[in-house]
């Protein structure tokens, strides 16, 4: 159930501080190009002493693609030009010690960007360690030399596994964003389907209910005809007990796991704005959908259904308040921002490994 933002702010990577600059000496190719002046990139036939070493810094994270969390993206600063003949290679690897090949990493310039779709859920299949390697061919991880390392931070693990990958309090054990992104669209489904093909009013009526029941939890006899319907093998969104006081739950344990000032906090704290604004539009479709529930005409209760329609479509794409033309993730997204950002908390720092 791969979601796919259409404005998503470029600003992100205040995630995390990055300096701008590479360590102490810089990196790339340089010589010592001898009195004479002369002397080739990589110490040439000139005698000329190879200076090249390894540097940048940067960030990785994972994003929604093909596929939940199939998209890898690696932003890197002060990146150094590989030597003359050679390129950067990615790969991505589990504690089994599977691998995903990431393919060459392309260095226009000493800031660069990768993003690549890997087919699957990387975290989910325990893909969370990075290296890079320079070298001649896709084999560089056997013959190169390592460039860099990073490694998604394991204290977070519990929070990320319980929003985006699995949970058992979920019906489908998946992450509770996850979950709360399945019942929003199957209501939506079925509220659409009945504007779409139902003409019996009564009908109209029993959908509406399950609608709204299915949202609230409530499991109310809105009609009332002696039976309360609500949706099968969906979590209600609102409520004590609901999907979404799940997420919130999750999301103050992902904050609390995490020093002051450290970037999850922000992440954290945008996602629990975006879940929250994802409570009231549920609450305002539940609230349609019951009035449909009473309706004297098809008309009008499509009319009812047409309006959670709207409101469910704001909690799964956000809205835009300020009729700009564009969904600010942080002000005015929905699901959508929380699975952005919640992604974003299962980070890498990478950098060049230390030395030991």
């Amino acid at each position: 159930m791969a979601n796919n933002l259409l404005a998503l702010p470029i600003a992100l990577l205040a995630l995390v501080a990055l300096p701008a600059c590479s360590p102490e000496g810089g990196g790339g190719k340089t010589t010592d190009t001898g009195d004479d002046g002369g002397g080739g990139d990589d110490g040439g036939d000139d005698g000329g002493e190879e200076t090249w070493y390894a540097g940048g810094i940067g960030t990785a994270y994972f994003l929604d693609g093909t596929t939940d969390g199939s998209v890898f993206h690696l932003e890197m600063q002060a990146v150094p030009q590989p030597r003359e003949g050679q390129n950067y290679y990615g790969w991505l690897s589990n504690t089994a010690g599977d691998t995903l090949p990431l393919g060459e990493i392309a260095v226009p310039s000493a800031d660069i960007t990768l993003e690549t779709d890997l087919g699957v859920n990387a975290l989910l299949e325990g893909f969370t360690n990075f290296t890079a390697y320079m070298g001649t061919g896709d084999d560089a991880n056997v013959s190169g030399e390592l460039l860099w390392v990073g490694i998604v931070d394991p204290e977070l693990e519990d929070a990320y596994q319980q929003l985006l990958l699995t949970t058992p309090e979920t019906p489908g054990e998946e992450g509770s964003v996850r979950a709360v992104q399945t019942t929003v669209e199957t209501v939506l489904n079925l509220a659409q389907d009945t504007i779409d093909n139902v003409s019996d009013l009564a009908v109209l009526q029993s959908r509406s209910e399950q609608i709204s029941n299915a949202l609230t939890g409530l499991g109310e006899d809105l009609k009332p005809d002696g039976n309360a319907e609500t949706i099968d093998g969906v979590m209600a969104v609102l409520g004590d007990d609901g999907v979404a006081e799940l997420i919130l739950s999750d999301l103050d344990q992902a904050s609390a796991s995490v020093e002051p000032l450290h970037p999850v906090k922000d992440l954290a704290n945008w996602s629990y704005d975006c879940t929250q604004r994802v409570q009231a539009f549920a609450d305002d479709a539940a609230n349609r959908a019951a009035i449909a529930t009473a309706a004297a005409g098809i008309d009008q209760g499509k009319a009812r259904l047409e309006d959670a329609v709207e409101n469910l479509n704001w909690a799964l794409e956000g809205r835009d308040e300020n009729e700009d033309g564009e969904i600010n993730l942080i002000d005015e997204g929905t699901i959508g921002c929380a699975v952005y950002y919640i992604n974003q908390m299962a980070y890498l720092e990478v950098s060049v490994p230390a030395v030991e």
